[in-house]
């Protein structure tokens, strides 16, 4: 029989396996997963774009990760309550868990204990990290949310591992990772530190005494597997703080709080209005500002301060809270801060000058 080598050809290339549908192509159907709750047609995706050639770091970064900011914005944007929030990332949190089960990597770059830092509860980002180690060959040793530092020196102790993980997605947990820093530096174990508690680059993290800053989990198996990467590392230098500033207002906070919703009652009629619910997260935001004034001083950084302002007006804006409540609420504080020229200084740089872009809301 003679052969047709048209026919020859287009049998070739349909049976020659096609280029991987991308992953921007699959979030749609991955988001529509997420967003209705439904967790076996989100892992179901997630399955598919492992099964089309995706390794699971990637699946990680572009669906779950990805999927897990845009759950945080319709939060901030008050699209979804915290209940909606919460279910979403509940789901989010178990495909991670089923792309594990993926993974076919066995450990064989060492020892590295993944954390979130002492009073951080936003757990998926580690979790993230940690998965995606494990597919770069290291052993991985999960501590979760909230580890205090004296625990992290223990496990140490006990385990030996050879670098520790810190995830912080919130700022005013900052001392706090200091604090793990060198738990972990005293046991001569190098630390690498992520999440949006630490900013957009290494500043804040190496001033806290990391051996390094990743901005993505996979950055940070990028550098752990880099020969660069240090075996072994000294005590955490002494950590140069310009003054007392923020352990005062860390002090204060209570007082403060009380003090500034005072002068807020004197200022803002709209409070006469409120019921206790809407009282209490009224208390709850002149804390927050208290507390992210003092996290800017201890880092020294006022944009970190500013950006949390940013990021505030816009999220009570959203809940139809009136535009002037923040400036109202700001020139409350101002009323009653103890006389600390930084903290008088980073507070009058917000009242009075231009605020930066609000900042992605976290949510986990």
């Amino acid at each position: 029989m003679d052969r047709d080598p048209d026919r020859d050809r287009d049998r070739d290339q349909s049976a020659a396996p096609s280029a991987p549908t991308e992953l921007t192509d699959l979030f749609p159907r991955y988001w529509n997963a997420l967003a209705s709750v439904d967790r076996s047609a989100a892992i179901g995706v997630a399955f598919e774009a492992v099964e089309i050639g995706h390794d699971v770091s990637s699946v990680l970064t572009g669906l779950v990760a990805r999927g897990q900011i845009e759950v945080g914005r319709c939060w901030a944007a008050n699209e979804w309550n915290i209940a909606q929030e919460h279910a979403a990332t509940s789901v989010s949190e178990e495909v991670v868990a089923a792309l594990g089960t993926r993974l076919r990597t066995r450990p064989h770059r060492g020892i590295v204990v993944v954390s979130c830092v002492e009073g951080e509860w936003h757990a998926l980002p580690a979790k993230l990290l940690a998965e995606t180690l494990r597919g770069a060959g290291w052993d991985v040793r999960y501590l979760g949310a909230s580890l205090p530092a004296a625990h992290l020196s223990q496990f140490i102790h006990d385990v030996g591992p050879d670098v520790v993980a810190l995830s912080c997605s919130i700022p005013t947990s900052l001392p706090r990772a200091r604090g793990m820093i060198e738990a972990a530096r005293d046991g001569g174990v190098p630390v690498i530190a992520g999440g949006r508690g630490f900013g957009s680059d290494a500043s804040r993290a190496q001033r806290l005494g990391a051996n390094g800053w990743a901005p993505t989990a996979p950055t940070a198996a990028r550098m752990l597997g880099s020969p660069d990467w240090p075996r072994f590392t000294e005590r955490a230098p002494a950590l140069d703080q310009v003054d007392d500033a923020a352990e005062v207002l860390w002090a204060a906070t209570g007082r403060l709080t009380q003090l500034a919703e005072t002068e807020l009652r004197r200022h803002f009629a709209g409070m006469a209005d409120y019921d206790e619910q809407a009282v209490a997260r009224t208390r709850e935001d002149l804390a927050h500002i208290v507390g992210f004034l003092a996290a800017a001083l201890y880092v020294d950084e006022s944009a970190l301060f500013e950006e949390f302002v940013a990021w505030l007006d816009a999220l009570l804006v959203a809940r139809e809270v009136p535009e002037e409540a923040v400036r109202i609420g700001l020139d409350a504080l101002a009323a009653v801060l103890p006389p600390l020229p930084r903290a008088v200084a980073f507070l009058e740089t917000v009242r009075h000058g231009p605020w930066a872009s609000p900042v992605p809301a976290t949510a986990g």
